[in-house]
Formats: C-alpha cells, sequence, structure tokens
C-alpha cells in the first residue's frame, strides 16, 4: 500500500503537475507526430508491408500493459513505476531513432508500447493522490487538455522536423520532454511506501494481456477487409474468450488480483468505464476517417484536413479545462450526459456530410465531437478514482483509460471494416 504525503509544501503541487503535464504531452505528442513523419519514414526504410505494425504493435503493447503498471503503481509506489514508464519511453524512441529497416523500428514502438502504458495510466494516479476527491477534476482538466494540445502541435511539429532536419528527431524530440518530467517528479514527489508482502497476479496479467492482443488483433484484421467469419478472426476471437475465462478465474484467487472484480459491482466504478469505452468508440472510430473522406473523396488538400481537424482538438482542450472547474460544483453524472449530448449533436450534423459540404458545416461538427468528449473525459476520470479507496488509484486509473482505447480501437476498425465493405460493394456496381 502506497500513500502520497499529504502535506502540501512537501508535495509541491505545481512542479508535480507540470511534471505529469509533461509525460502527459510527451505520449500525447508521439501519437500524432509519428503518423506524419511515417510516409518519409517508409521512403528511406522500406517495408511497405509493414507499414500499419508501426502502430498497431505500438497500440497493441500499450493496451496491454495499461493495466500492469496501474496495479504496480499502486503496490511499489507511483514514483519510481513512473520513471519505469518514461525510462521503457524514452528507450524505445531512443533506439527508434537509430533504426535501419522496418522490422527493427516495429521491435524499437513495441518498446515504446510498453512504456507509453505506463504513462497512460500512472501520471494520473499520482494526480488523484496529491489531490483530495473534490478538486481532482480541476486538475485532470488541465491535463486532458495537454493532451488535446498536443495533438495540435504534433503533426506540424511532425512536419517541420521531416522538412528541416530528419524523421529521426520525430523520435529523438521525446528525450528533453520525458528528462524534465522524470526530474520534476523526483524533486516535487514524496510518497511513503508500506513495504509489505506483496505479490504480482502473474497468472491475472498473461491472461488479460494475450485477451487484450487477440482481440485487438482480430479487430485489426476486420478493419483491412478481412471476413469477420473467416478462420483466422475467430481463431482470435475464441483464444481471446478464453484468456478472459482464464483471468476472471485468476482474479477470484489470486491474493492481489490484478483488477479486482468486486469494483465492477460500484455503480460509479463500472458506469465511468462503460461511458469511457463508449466515448472512445464513437470519437476515434468516427473521427479517424475524415482526412480520408477530405482528401479522397473531396479532393481536398492537407491544409483543409488541418482547417478542420485542429477546431475538435481545441475544443476537446478548453472544454476540458472548463469542465475541471465546474465539476465540483454540477457533479460528474450530469457533466457526462451533456456531454454526450454535445458530442451525439456533432455526429448528428456529421452524418449530413456530403461530397459538396461546406467547409464550416464540418467544422462545426467536429468543434462539437471533440468538445463533447473534453467534457466527459475529466468527469470520468474523477468517477473512477473517487469511486474506489485512495490505495488503488493506479487501477481506478488504468481501467478507465484502457476502456478508451479498447473502445477507440474497436471503433477505427468497425468503422473501417464498414468502409472497405461499401467501397467493394460500389465496385462490385
Amino acid at each position: 500500500m502506497i500513500e502520497a504525503i499529504p502535506n502540501q509544501r512537501q508535495q509541491k503541487v505545481s512542479l508535480i503537475v507540470i511534471g505529469v503535464m509533461l509525460g502527459v504531452f510527451l505520449a500525447g505528442l508521439d501519437a500524432t507526430v509519428v503518423g506524419t513523419a511515417m510516409p518519409t519514414v517508409v521512403s528511406d526504410l522500406g517495408g511497405l508491408h509493414l507499414y500499419s505494425w508501426v502502430f498497431s504493435s505500438y497500440m497493441l503493447t500499450t493496451a496491454v500493459f495499461m493495466p500492469l503498471f496501474g496495479k504496480l503503481s499502486d503496490l511499489w509506489g507511483r514514483k519510481r513505476v513512473f520513471y519505469a514508464a518514461v525510462g521503457f519511453f524514452l528507450v524505445g524512441s531512443m533506439l527508434s531513432g537509430t533504426a535501419q529497416n522496418m522490422l527493427q523500428l516495429v521491435l524499437y514502438r513495441v518498446i515504446q508500447g510498453v512504456g507509453s502504458g505506463g504513462m497512460a495510466a500512472v501520471p494520473f494516479a499520482i494526480i488523484g493522490s496529491i489531490f483530495p476527491p473534490g478538486k481532482r477534476g480541476r486538475a485532470f482538466g488541465f491535463i486532458a487538455a495537454v493532451w488535446g494540445i498536443s495533438s495540435i502541435i504534433g503533426p506540424a511539429l511532425g512536419s517541420f522536423i521531416v522538412m528541416h532536419i530528419s524523421w529521426r528527431w520525430v523520435f529523438y524530440v521525446n528525450i528533453p520532454f520525458g528528462t524534465a518530467s522524470i526530474i520534476l517528479i523526483s524533486l516535487a514527489y514524496h510518497e511513503s511506501v508500506q513495504r509489505g508482502s506483496v505479490s504480482v497476479d502473474v497468472k491475472g496479467a498473461l491472461s488479460l494481456g494475450i485477451a487484450i492482443t487477440a482481440i485487438l488483433l482480430a479487430f485489426f484484421t476486420i478493419g483491412k477487409g478481412e471476413e469477420v467469419t473467416s478462420l483466422f478472426v475467430l481463431l482470435l476471437s475464441g483464444i481471446s474468450l478464453a484468456m478472459v475465462y482464464v483471468f476472471i478465474r485468476s482474479e477470484k484467487t489470486a491474493k492481489d488480483p490484478l483488477l479486482p472484480l468486486e469494483f465492477f459491482r460500484i455503480k460509479d466504478f463500472r458506469a465511468a468505464n462503460v461511458c469511457g469505452f463508449i466515448g472512445g468508440f464513437a470519437i476515434f472510430g468516427g473521427v479517424a476517417f475524415v482526412p480520408l473522406f477530405i482528401q479522397s473523396v473531396q479532393g481536398g488538400s492537407p491544409m483543409k484536413v488541418a482547417m478542420v481537424v485542429t477546431p475538435m482538438s481545441l475544443g476537446w482542450a478548453l472544454s476540458s479545462i472548463v469542465t475541471g472547474q465546474v465539476l465540483h460544483l454540477t457533479g460528474p453524472r450530469r457533466i457526462v450526459l451533456g456531454g454526450m449530448g454535445v458530442m451525439a449533436s456533432g455526429f448528428l450534423l456529421a452524418s449530413f456530410v456530403q461530397l459538396g459540404s461546406p467547409l464550416y458545416y464540418m467544422i462545426l461538427s467536429t468543434t462539437l465531437i471533440g468538445m463533447g468528449m473534453g467534457v466527459q473525459t475529466p468527469a470520468l476520470l474523477t468517477t473512477a478514482q473517487n469511486s474506489l479507496h485512495s490505495g488503488v488509484l493506479g487501477v481506478a486509473t488504468s481501467s478507465q483509460m484502457l476502456s478508451r482505447m479498447l473502445g477507440g480501437a474497436i471503433g477505427a476498425s468497425i468503422m473501417g471494416a464498414a468502409l472497405t465493405h461499401s467501397m467493394q460493394d460500389e465496385f462490385r456496381n
């Protein structure tokens, strides 16, 4: 069991928040800057057949290690686990910058993904440990805004680096941000670790990791046009279901379960994770194809893509900040319902987009979608953490982030499959 030292002077809250923001900024920046550089990377290294695996390997590893890092931060201390997460990410970044072929880059991205799994969960657990439940929403709002800002900066920074320096610096640029984050947390964050007989739920971690990997691979395969009834997809789905069964049995008997199943009996915890999955499914599944529609269907330029997508990130960032300020006044339930309503209105407008739809109409729809997600993000994370006691903040955070990521990956795959099949039908006609 670990507890943060409650003395606010000792904690140097501002430095901790900045250190956490740098870590979140680092993870968010990498998610967008790499995509911008990849066409240049492929032209230099070759290996086009491995192109998608540069992203898929990273996402899979992030998803698999997210709950493990969350649990370890509760058992061994958030500070040292944060160091480990950032360390893995920086080592993976440095190696990625030295890659001589696409296979090496995929393998190095796996190392990055291990660190990303921890950076998606531990920073929010650190914030939860230094703020009382009623004040967490404000901090989460600012941190969620950092993610939105990094997604705006990422493409522009990636383009600049590729054009004026080298694509390898797309990975090296992570080093100063990660180093600064570690330094700030080491100077400002203090926690007392009560050492006892704790054990890592290896069986639970392995079974959950295999289950997540198998189901995401199945949906990635479907998204590339494979039939749902194909032998490979059915095999992966069967493996996932079998591992879920093993995981459930393991959690019932483990001394320190990776994710205690009784948490899902808590209404707020369960609702926060379901809503996180739905939100991730909607926004990442739907918006992932906006650039494709603008450039391939409407014949628009990359500049037009930026003009449509950037307001969504700005809406996400600004609404997260505002939500964090008022969350303690209204309560999370109304905030989440309001956010879903705003996001649904954006998708409703988007459903009427046609070949000749004006630019302002598309900007309005994506802005509403981003604002709706930004409103929900701090509210759901606060709800998940506040529903459990302070000793399991890592588990609470990782479950929320994992739910959103799984929803996004599955949503994007299903939307991709729908697009592929609709295009095939058009070509047949």
